[in-house]
């Protein structure tokens, strides 16, 4: 044999046993499973069978009660609970879902309030601060004497405006809490 023939020959060997050891793991990754879905049939079946005596069980003690409930008055008159039990379940549940919708629409409006009182504290501490920035200038105008008349003037005037501001919000805090 030449070596060329001897190469090939070990090639295609090498390849048709890689093929054969591939198909081997495949058949037994097969066998496996199907191995596992028997045992899980097993099971399935057993389960089945018991499921069919609890079945059967259910349908002895269902007759036996069958016979012991002839009297319809009766049968009638349980119905008519059952009826009642559940309108009442219904307008139970309808009154609590009311309820919760309103709960929520009020935990909204009280969150909303709250955003609000906060929004206004903030303004309220801007305008503090701004009422001071003017009473130090005021007072620093005051010290330095500069154009004392038209400053204090202006000064005033920016102060009667900061109050009436201040004014305005605290009494929208007194609605807005008068309100919640």
């Amino acid at each position: 044999m030449s070596v060329e023939f001897s190469n090939a020959y070990q090639e295609i060997l090498f390849e048709n046993l890689t093929t054969i050891i591939k198909q081997n793991f495949l058949f037994q990754t097969q066998l496996k499973l199907t191995e596992n879905v028997g045992s899980e049939k097993q099971k399935l079946e057993e389960e089945c069978k018991q499921l069919e005596q609890r079945l059967n069980d259910a349908f002895v003690q269902l007759n036996l009660f069958s016979d012991k409930l002839k009297d319809y008055d009766y049968i009638k008159a349980a119905a008519d609970q059952l009826n009642d039990v559940i309108n009442e379940k219904n307008r139970i549940q309808q009154a609590l879902n009311d309820s919760t919708q309103s709960n929520n629409m009020l935990n909204q409006t009280i969150s909303n309030l709250n955003n609000e009182i906060s929004n206004k504290n903030s303004e309220i501490e801007s305008l503090r601060r701004d009422l001071n920035n003017l009473q130090q200038e005021k007072t620093s105008a005051l010290r330095t004497g500069d154009n004392l008349v038209s400053e204090n003037a202006h000064l005033n005037n920016q102060l009667n405006s900061k109050i009436s501001d201040l004014e305005n919000v605290k009494k929208q805090l007194d609605e807005v809490t008068s309100v919640s």
